[in-house]
């Protein structure tokens, strides 16, 4: 298929042809912040890409100075005021079904370029790459937990087997924001990484 000639999305780009297909999330104006329209439209691309025998890799990047500042409060509020939980995918709401994401299934390579905030929920998306390249600017969070929500369920449960422990603590136990040198340094005794982010 030719991406590049691919339907109009509300919440991601798409582009390229050939082995490689780019999907930039595309919500600027609120960082990138991640609503289940974004989630949806990400989510059918990547079935897409799984089933074109010509796609062999996919980079997640974004559009504006942010990665995602992570899942949309406004939405996250609507939600809990009108009861209503959308089905994300699958005919399901998959946050609480605490099963592994379907980023988890894709059988090529998942690549994303990351930069500026990274939010809660947009981690999940990097627990499931293959590679994750962070701009130098770029900060993680996992914001919940200063507010006592965002217990691990889920793709989070993943985190101890892809991230360094010290980065599982900080991100779980203080919350706030670390730099990409902190979270990609895995010396438990937190040395100087030799080889910068990029």
């Amino acid at each position: 298929m030719d991406w590049s000639s691919a339907s109009e999305f509300e919440a991601i780009e798409v582009s390229g042809a050939g082995p490689i297909v780019t999907i930039r999330l595309n919500r600027p104006e609120v960082v990138n912040a991640v609503n289940w329209t974004m989630e949806d439209e990400f989510v059918r691309t990547l079935k897409a890409c799984d089933q074109d025998d010509a796609v062999k890799c996919v980079l997640l990047a974004a559009n504006g100075p942010n990665f995602s500042a992570g899942h949309d409060i406004a939405q996250v509020a609507k939600e809990k005021v009108t009861g209503v939980e959308p089905a994300t995918f699958d005919g399901k709401y998959w946050a609480r079904t605490g099963e592994l994401p379907p980023t988890w299934w894709f059988r090529k390579a998942l690549v994303v370029a990351v930069k500026g905030f990274v939010g809660p929920h947009a981690n999940a998306w990097l627990l499931t790459a293959d590679a994750v390249i962070a701009a130098e600017n770029t900060r993680f969070s996992w914001e919940e937990t200063r507010v006592g929500i965002g217990a691990p369920f889920g793709a989070y449960a993943l985190m101890p087997f892809q991230f360094p422990m010290r980065v599982v603590k900080q991100l779980w136990m203080p919350g706030g924001w670390m730099d990409c040198q902190i979270a990609s340094n895995s010396d438990p005794f937190s040395r100087p990484i030799t080889t910068p982010c990029r």
